[in-house]
């Protein structure tokens, strides 16, 4: 999308320079911004399209190009999943390093070649739970804003059951 609207800005650019205007401060501007966050969406996109998560019997590995994560089971010291305004986020936070996943659901676009799997990790609910598991945490805190796991905790009184 963002795309789109650079290349509606750049032809609208192009209309005034062919009509012998100059360009003012807020098309200018308004093109740099648009450019900038079109390219930031892109390595964006193409980064998490890379990103490893990798779990064995002696840890879990991230990998996603920009940062590397290696955290043994007995070094993870919490988990958190937090809901998203599609789907949710888990962060992993060992002793000396942490990282983060997001969970889409999987989207099925149309589009001229028909149906086909547009973006989403289906396995992200699986692998949060086989982490949190192997991990031997247990759900510290719960509410609306997502859940805390810890180890050796018990759930507060405030936590939400089956939520």
């Amino acid at each position: 999308m963002a795309w789109i609207l650079v290349g509606i800005v750049l032809l609208y650019d192009a209309a005034l320079l062919a009509l012998g205007r100059t360009l003012g401060v807020f098309p200018i501007g308004l093109t740099a911004f648009l450019l900038l966050a079109g390219l930031l969406i892109l390595v964006g996109n193409r980064v998490e399209a890379r990103t490893e998560i990798r779990v064995d019997e002696t840890g879990v590995r991230y990998d996603s190009g920009l940062r590397k994560s290696n955290i043994g089971w007995p070094e993870v010291r919490e988990g958190q999943v937090q809901p998203m305004r599609s789907g949710f986020s888990v962060q992993v936070i060992g002793t000396a390093s942490h990282f983060r996943f997001t969970f889409v659901p999987p989207v099925v676009a149309k589009g001229p070649r028909g149906n086909r799997p547009g973006m989403g990790f289906p396995d992200a609910a699986q692998l949060a739970v086989t982490i949190i598991r192997r991990a031997g945490l247990e759900l510290a805190h719960s509410s609306e804003q997502g859940r805390i796991y810890r180890r050796g905790v018990r759930e507060e009184k405030d936590a939400v059951p089956n939520a």
